[in-house]
């Protein structure tokens, strides 16, 4: 982390907000009833899952405090847990 503050990485971020859309599509999408179309959605949030847990340095340097970057973090897996829960 850089001196000057702490920030969430943005490449988790990102890779955070692909599993949320992932998974509500998903929740959608089997809620139709289509299969085929569930299967295919599934997979997606499996990829984006794999996208989500490959990510490495969560915090790095930016201007907010290591305590408020961490709380970030934690806010976004306990919305991650909840979706395995």
């Amino acid at each position: 982390m850089g001196s000057n503050g702490s920030r969430v990485n943005p490449a988790f971020i990102t890779a955070f907000n692909n599993l949320k859309t992932a998974k509500m599509n998903y929740n959608a999408i089997k809620a139709t009833g289509n299969k085929e179309q569930a299967r295919v959605a599934e997979l997606h949030f499996h990829q984006a899952e794999n996208y989500f847990c490959d990510q490495e340095g969560i915090l790095s340097g930016g201007n907010m405090t290591e305590s408020q970057a961490k709380a970030a973090v934690d806010s976004m897996m306990s919305q991650v847990h909840s979706w395995y829960a």
